[in-house]
């Protein structure tokens, strides 16, 4: 493939966040994107998480704006252990 130049900036962003459960079933987790890099509210997909206990755990964006969203965790039962999720914002 060719190149640009000068060179186009990458028009995504990503990230891992640890989210922490409290007992609860579900845990949200506000991330920040870098600063100026979308001009309306991109797509972000959260990666899946596998749990050591056997534990479902789903991940899902919410609240979505040109700033950030928030990371929400939900298992099938409550849960008190840290889990990394990967996650990607595109424009949309």
């Amino acid at each position: 493939m060719g190149q640009f130049w000068p060179p186009m900036p990458d028009p995504r962003a990503a990230g891992l966040v640890t989210i922490t459960g409290n007992g609860g079933s579900t845990r949200t987790v506000a991330i920040t994107f870098p600063a100026g890099k979308f001009a309306t509210a991109p797509i972000v997909i959260a990666g899946s998480v596998n749990s050591a206990g056997g534990v479902p755990l789903t991940a899902m964006a919410l609240n979505v704006t040109t700033t950030g969203c928030d990371i929400r965790l939900a298992a099938g039962t409550a849960f008190s252990s840290s889990y990394d999720v990967p996650w990607i914002a595109i424009p949309a």
